[in-house]
């Protein structure tokens, strides 16, 4: 199934994200050979799509296409190849398995600007800009210096080399709609455009009051509820508030006459997290 775009066309139809095409006329917020295809897994396919969606609202000129691994596995080389060529900006995230071998074997113009995020380690050495297809291992398992604008910033002051790398991997380690919104802009910006990175907390609260929704800390959360009526917790991936999913959650909650409350967590140490306080 392929989905095309154009500015006559509804942006909050029902999209698939097993292909997904935005194609518009280019203007002067980008320069007119610039494009993206995004290669994704896909599981993060719906972050990616958010933020296209949203970033279409806003500049109605962006060229994006998104590609799961499943879509890319049916094609076959000569077509992946065409893809490829297709693309002023290359973008791989979450991408393991059969297709890296196939990745690996193409061929990429010198002029394609590449970025690989959380994928197989092989598949570094497709990133356009030679200091980054051999990261040091300090940096690639530094997370904590991308939870927040300020710590990003002064680890991209040590190493000026991996600014643009390092900003998106901060955009996809914080991952979220207007995050993936970032990302992509910056990629069609050639780098250009960089909009401060919104940190996304590994665990995070939504009380939900009527047609309302209030993001609150565990503290503050433990303050508005009350102790003496039933509350209805909904646990989800920390990609639960996109836009599709976040609906169900909505939805829900609105049916119910009770406290509803939505904890959304990355997965590992923060699911341990979640149910922790939840016990208490």
């Amino acid at each position: 199934m392929f989905h095309k775009f154009n500015s006559h066309t509804s942006l909050f139809r029902p999209v698939s994200l097993f292909a997904l095409l935005f194609s518009l006329l280019a203007s002067a917020v980008y320069a007119s050979d610039r494009n993206v295809t995004v290669i994704v897994s896909d599981r993060s396919a719906p972050t990616l799509v958010s933020g296209a969606h949203q970033l279409l609202q806003q500049h109605p000129d962006a060229d994006i296409q998104i590609r799961t691994v499943s879509q890319l596995n049916a094609l076959n080389d000569n077509e992946l190849q065409k893809l490829i060529d297709s693309s002023g900006s290359l973008l791989m995230v979450g991408v393991f398995g059969d297709p890296v071998e196939r990745l690996l074997a193409r061929q990429y113009s010198t002029t394609q600007k590449r970025y690989v995020l959380h994928s197989d380690q092989r598949l570094t050495a497709l990133n356009s800009v030679p200091l980054t297809q051999s990261i040091p291992e300090q940096v690639l398992s530094d997370k904590t210096s991308l939870s927040s604008a300020d710590d990003l910033k002064a680890l991209q002051a040590n190493y000026p080399e991996y600014v643009n790398w390092l900003q998106a991997r901060a955009y996809w380690v914080n991952r979220s709609t207007e995050n993936s919104r970032s990302l992509l802009e910056m990629l069609l910006s050639d780098g250009n455009i960089k909009t401060e990175l919104q940190p996304i907390g590994a665990l995070r609260f939504a009380l939900h009051n009527d047609d309302k929704t209030h993001w609150l800390t565990h503290d503050e959360l433990a303050k508005q509820l009350d102790g003496s009526q039933p509350v209805v917790w909904l646990l989800d991936h920390d990609t639960g508030d996109l836009t599709g999913e976040w609906q169900l959650h909505q939805q829900y909650c609105q049916a119910l006459n009770s406290q509803c409350v939505s904890v959304l967590a990355a997965w590992g140490e923060p699911v341990l997290m979640r149910f922790r306080l939840l016990k208490r």
